[in-house]
């Protein structure tokens, strides 16, 4: 609890060191970091929509059902499906997992690999391209997607054989 209040004192004492008025600084910073917001804020709402859109479709149920195994669940699926794209709705479906499988079950070690092991390539594709304009991702978001794809696979090849 103390670190933050050291930090920001440590700051605002660089700043005086500096000569540098700190109070117009910060409200310079707020600006942009309001435009940068604002900027961002139809990105995240088409992930959101996408993602909707997706979950509500059906899609992963149907490849649920003709993958049937007792430890690839359809939870599994959407977690993977949704890590790519958000880290905490993936977290709540590894969460839901744990809920459901219990915590030392097979697939929640694959949960836990899946959510340890990939990143969040779309998110991060549209927020830093988006932040500075780049337009042209479509290598940086195929070779990003193909990486989760493998580490989903990897994660369950692991998972079923070693723990």
């Amino acid at each position: 609890m103390i670190v933050v209040p050291i930090y920001i004192l440590i700051i605002l004492l660089f700043g005086v060191f500096k000569r540098v008025d700190c109070f117009d600084t910060f409200i310079d910073g707020a600006k942009i970091g309001i435009k940068n917001a604002f900027s961002l804020f139809p990105t995240i709402i088409g992930i959101v929509f996408a993602v909707n859109v997706f979950t509500g479709s059906g899609i992963i149920e149907i490849l649920a059902s003709i993958i049937k195994h007792p430890t690839i669940v359809p939870e599994i699926f959407i977690q993977a499906f949704l890590r790519p794209i958000s880290a905490n709705s993936s977290l709540i479906m590894m969460n839901e997992i744990y809920t459901l499988y219990g915590v030392s079950s097979k697939t929640s070690e694959i949960s836990s690999l899946i959510q340890g092991c990939s990143d969040t390539t779309i998110y991060v594709i549209t927020i830093y391209f988006g932040s500075i304009s780049i337009k042209k991702s479509y290598y940086t978001i195929y070779v990003g997607l193909l990486t989760d794809l493998i580490t989903f696979i990897l994660a369950i090849i692991l998972g079923m054989t070693f723990l």
